[in-house]
């Protein structure tokens, strides 16, 4: 009688055994179909920003910079300085270069 109970509570644990997910197995995941959801709606957007950058992945960059110096780094790469864009600040028209051209 005690080898038929053992025999049930085997065969009813092997019939239950979960497997976990862990953390570390979804996190992942979920980084990945974030990033997949957000280019595909950065995909539909016009900007002047998605013409120079197409994927939503991060740009590369040192490190150890600080903050300060990656959003210099950024405007540079995108073409964003004083010279070109001061105008937007101080709620200006374009200006107008020596060959009256105006500048973007």
């Amino acid at each position: 009688m005690a080898d038929k109970a053992t025999k049930n509570a085997i065969a009813i644990h092997s019939a239950t055994t979960v497997q976990l997910v862990t953390k570390q197995d979804v996190v992942p995941l979920i980084k990945l179909y974030c990033t997949n959801m957000w280019q595909i709606n950065w995909d539909f957007v016009c900007t002047q920003l998605h013409e120079i950058k197409q994927n939503v992945l991060i740009w590369p960059h040192p490190t150890n910079l600080p903050r300060k110096f990656e959003v210099i780094l950024t405007r540079l790469r995108i073409g964003h300085t004083q010279i070109t864009h001061s105008h937007l600040m101080s709620k200006n028209d374009n200006t107008m270069c020596y060959n009256d051209v105006i500048m973007s």
